[in-house]
């Protein structure tokens, strides 16, 4: 784009004497002055005219939308918005900012970040809720079966007695009483039997209690806002 610049002072002319060749207009001289505007002119936008991007220009007219930016598409603007329409944004204030519409549906809830889809919902316990102080108290309950002692889980043990005459010979097949208390001096045992095993047992009625937990985490108050 070029300005115009005038090539001949015509006015100048005009204090030259009478019969000075300089004094005359030539046609030369008009033609060179309407050709240097004709090139002004065809170089020149109007300024409610459309300047192409390959001119410097925007190729829009009309100022867009109020909040909106220029963008671009690789080969023209556009008068766009910065934040489409529907998006959702978190904010750290009191009441949605302008052009945002606030979202009343989720209160008291946390923020979970996950790697699929987002945009859902979980969880049935409120963020308070869930982060109340704790102190754990509870009861352990069970039963166990009736279990008879065998021969292997009884400890190895000895009897003494008293032996009411007579002798009791390993192998004998001979019979005897033996009494709580005798006259006799006569002294024995009976044969040592048992493998001396453990065996186990349930219990119930325990309960088990502990000191409280602060969960109570400290947290910042944010709104969720959709772009209207």
């Amino acid at each position: 784009m070029s300005d115009y610049t005038k090539s001949v002072n015509f006015a100048s002319k005009d204090a030259l004497s009478t019969g000075d060749a300089n004094k005359i207009v030539k046609g030369t001289e008009i033609d060179t002055e309407f050709n240097n505007i004709a090139t002004a002119v065809a170089t020149k936008r109007d300024t409610t005219s459309t300047v192409a991007v390959a001119q410097g220009g925007t190729g829009i007219t009309a100022a867009g939308t109020s909040g909106n930016v220029l963008m671009s598409n690789g080969s023209a603007f556009a008068s766009s918005a910065l934040i489409p329409t529907g998006s959702v944004m978190l904010f750290y204030q009191s009441a949605a900012p302008t052009g945002w519409t606030k979202s009343t549906t989720h209160n008291d809830k946390a923020i979970r970040v996950v790697s699929g889809s987002g945009g859902g919902t979980g969880g049935s316990v409120a963020f308070e809720t869930a982060f109340a102080s704790q102190t754990p108290s509870g009861t352990i309950g069970g039963s166990t079966a009736s279990h008879t002692l065998t021969i292997s889980e009884i400890p190895s043990h000895s009897h003494g007695h008293k032996q009411d005459g007579g002798v009791f010979a390993a192998g004998s097949s001979s019979t005897g009483s033996l009494h709580a208390s005798a006259t006799t001096s006569a002294t024995g045992k009976i044969e040592n039997t048992g493998g001396g095993s453990g065996h186990t047992h349930g219990a119930t009625g325990l309960s088990f209690s502990g000191s409280a937990i602060n969960l109570d985490v400290s947290y910042v108050d944010v709104i969720i806002c959709t772009k209207s």
